[in-house]
């Protein structure tokens, strides 16, 4: 789904935009006053003096806008249950979608299509249109060659809003009478990971289990690592692009008894990380860690051995580990040409637990 729509009905507290206007523009001295629409707006003259407070010339040929600074209203997506529209149908698992206004768009007859063109760093756009009485300027919005038209020109009383994926361009067509007005807002991802309840997590047997480990004092009692391979598969390659950010994003992709497992670490205090993992081609069978560094699939020609690929690419190390649960699942995490052979490195992934010296538990 690259776009969804839906409309709301303004509620009566928040049907006034609020703005300033210069009295004497022109003048050395210029003054404000302010001003107030109310909405629904059913005549363009009451629109007049916010056409006067936006930037761009009225009357031309452009739409005008007006900047978040220089205006407030009561409408806000998040009271409408928007948000929460969005993240169901179009974001990823685990996000929270957030709204952050880019600007007031007046949109008037015998103007041109305005287009909008994809290179927002946000994930996704949202536009709403006000409750304002006008004829045509649907917005067309494009996904390949898939092209969505909608028509707000039927309902002048309430807000309706479109949300589609900042990469699809768009346009607005020209208004055949009356005024459009819109809200444009850049809608920014942000990762959250999945909280548990302390009271759920405490009765989990893994809870209690591991629980009672740390606090006993033959347990690891000089500290170590205990090793749990990844139960559910993930991707474990980012882009080049996004690799800086990927230790922290995996984390709150994980999935049933791995989150739980993590989420019961947290709720300890112990540190855990998740890590990629290798078989050591040099010795066949053993298991290698790598330390911090994911990384993204590179094909190309290496003089080197696989650990020594390993080694550089990933930043591998070998440790110590005490496995409670050996990673079985991989991926292919890169191919490289050696010599005369084609070398195919696998990479699996497990949840990596510090168990700290006694004195210090």
């Amino acid at each position: 789904m690259f776009a969804l729509a839906g409309s709301v009905s303004l509620q009566s507290n928040h049907r006034r935009i609020f703005f300033s206007v210069e009295t004497s523009p022109g003048r050395p001295t210029r003054t404000k006053c302010a001003s107030i629409l109310d909405l629904p707006c059913n005549d363009d003259r009451q629109l007049k003096p916010l056409l006067l407070a936006c930037s761009g010339q009225v009357g031309g040929l452009s739409p005008c806008h007006l900047q978040p600074d220089d205006f407030s209203l009561g409408f806000h997506p998040m009271s409408y249950g928007i948000m929460e529209d969005v993240c169901r149908h179009m974001a990823p698992a685990h996000t929270t979608v957030v709204p952050e206004l880019s600007k007031l768009s007046i949109h008037m007859p015998r103007g041109e299509m305005y287009q909008g063109t994809p290179g927002s760093s946000a994930n996704f756009l949202l536009i709403a249109c006000l409750p304002t009485k006008h004829c045509s300027g649907q917005l067309v919005v494009r996904h390949g060659s898939t092209a969505s038209t909608f028509d707000w020109s039927s309902d002048a009383e309430n807000v309706q809003w479109v949300a589609f994926r900042a990469d699809c361009p768009y346009d607005i067509r020209s208004v055949g009478s009356g005024s459009c007005v819109t809200l444009t807002y850049n809608l920014v991802l942000h990762q959250d990971f999945p909280t548990m309840s302390s009271i759920y997590l405490k009765s989990l047997p893994i809870y209690e289990t591991l629980n009672a480990a740390i606090i006993y004092p033959s347990f690891m009692r000089n500290g170590g690592i205990l090793g749990f391979g990844l139960q559910h598969e993930y991707p474990l390659t980012p882009d080049e692009d996004k690799k800086e950010d990927f230790p922290t994003m995996l984390p709150k992709m994980l999935k049933g008894c791995d989150w739980a497992l993590y989420a019961i670490a947290k709720d300890l205090r112990l540190d855990v990380r998740i890590a990629p993992i290798f078989k050591d081609g040099d010795e066949d069978g053993e298991l290698i860690v790598v330390g911090e560094k994911f990384n993204y699939v590179m094909v190309e020609y290496e003089v080197m051995s696989k650990f020594e690929f390993i080694k550089q690419w990933y930043g591998a190390t070998k440790m110590d580990i005490s496995w409670c649960v050996v990673p079985q699942k991989s991926v292919l995490a890169t191919t490289y040409y050696h010599i005369d052979d084609i070398i195919e490195i696998f990479m699996m992934a497990a949840l990596l637990i510090t168990i700290p010296p006694f004195v210090d538990r």
